[in-house]
């Protein structure tokens, strides 16, 4: 039985070239030139920069002591801010586990 291919139109996409124009890279950007991807590289690299200047949370865990507030932004949470001082204050008296 021949194995069933969605046509291109359908996947709403160019279809990817065999791995064999690739390179032998599995990967569709490892066909495409450095000089198409730099641009993109280069935009992401000042968005992200942008972002973090702006103080906005761009993922991940969220660390100890904040959440995510309703502009994107780290908002310290009172509750853990409290038991990182508390943890602190105990450190500093050389209190041991």
């Amino acid at each position: 039985m021949a194995a069933f291919k969605l046509p291109a139109e359908f996947l709403g996409r160019q279809p990817l070239r065999p791995t064999s124009q690739c390179n032998g890279k599995e990967s569709p950007s490892a066909c495409e030139p450095a000089s198409n991807r730099d641009p993109i590289r280069e935009r992401v690299t000042q968005v992200k920069r942008d972002q973090r200047q702006r103080n906005r949370y761009l993922g991940g865990i969220v660390p100890f002591g904040f959440r995510v507030g309703d502009d994107g932004s780290l908002v310290p949470d009172v509750v853990e801010q409290t038991l990182i001082a508390h943890a602190r204050a105990l450190r500093g008296d050389d209190a041991t586990l």
